[in-house]
């Protein structure tokens, strides 16, 4: 096992992005983007399969999460642009990008706006479009009341998640206990592993570095329009969905798989939302073939 190496490289307007890579050092440049919360340390935790799939992969921390100096009043298309800073500075031309649950509309904002460098795109768990009352049927109800409220509520959702994110960051054992007992049994089975409740641990702990911060920007960013058309990704994207996911209910990635003109959808019969532990090598192949 590997934890990888990480850096920061500086964007134009001055802010600092952090990243780690794992895998092959001449591997194909993968650029993974972590869910909600996540960081630079939410990866595969052996580190010998990445490398054995001969991948090189980047995993950056998105504004206010872990290293990385927040953006205020960021959308999700505006991530776009901090993707093709950092493959410029990595001397990255194209590469393929790996969408994992609130970070699936990062990578297809990478899609949309990058065409000439994105090659493809895989949507793992993804979080889908928000744009209608039946969006997050099926989604555990802490979850859909956090997405509703952070429009129709902010004043009582911000208080609440500085609050939430000082608890974790004291007890970070809190936050896996809770999803287990709110998880599918598959979900259940990947907590266990100790390998992964251990990168879980770690990556919260960066998550939350700078408190709330990063999680408040990713739900105002997720919950209002993306900055672009979905419908107008033509790049090809594989789109990985568990049928016993209860944090980001299967039912977006028929929406997504439906709304990518050039999606491959991969329903996975009992998966639950960590499916890409049981699954890495499988996915890193269908993006890198």
């Amino acid at each position: 096992m590997n934890a990888g190496s990480e850096s920061v490289v500086h964007l134009k307007d001055g802010r600092r992005l952090a990243y780690a890579a794992y895998g092959a050092v001449e591997g194909t440049p993968v650029i993974a983007l972590h869910g909600l919360p996540g960081s630079r340390l939410q990866y595969y935790p052996d580190d010998t399969i990445t490398a054995a799939a001969n991948v090189r992969l980047i995993v950056p921390d998105r504004p206010g999460y872990g290293f990385s100096d927040p953006l205020p009043e960021r959308r999700v298309v505006d991530w776009a642009d901090d993707v093709a800073t950092l493959a410029d500075a990595l001397g990255i031309r194209r590469f393929r990008v790996l969408g994992l649950s609130g970070g699936g509309p990062y990578a297809l904002a990478c899609a949309a706006t990058l065409r000439d460098r994105v090659v493809c795109v895989s949507l793992v768990s993804a979080l889908g479009p928000l744009d209608t009352p039946e969006s997050t049927v099926g989604m555990m109800l802490p979850n859909r009341l956090m997405l509703r409220l952070v429009r129709r509520a902010p004043a009582v959702v911000r208080p609440g998640l500085r609050v939430t994110s000082a608890l974790l960051r004291r007890f970070p054992g809190l936050y896996r206990r809770w999803l287990t007992a709110h998880v599918s049994e598959a979900d259940r089975t990947v907590l266990s592993d100790t390998a992964v409740a251990g990168m879980l641990r770690n990556d919260l702990a960066q998550a939350l570095r700078q408190g709330a911060a990063g999680v408040w920007s990713d739900l105002n960013a997720l919950t209002a329009p993306w900055g672009f058309e979905m419908d107008r990704v033509e790049t090809p994207a594989d789109v990985w969905h568990g049928d016993t996911d209860c944090i980001v209910p299967q039912q977006m990635g028929h929406v997504l798989a439906q709304r990518l003109p050039q999606a491959r959808w991969r329903p996975v019969a009992g998966g639950g939302h960590f499916l890409v532990i049981p699954r890495w090598r499988e996915i890193l192949d269908a993006l890198c073939e």
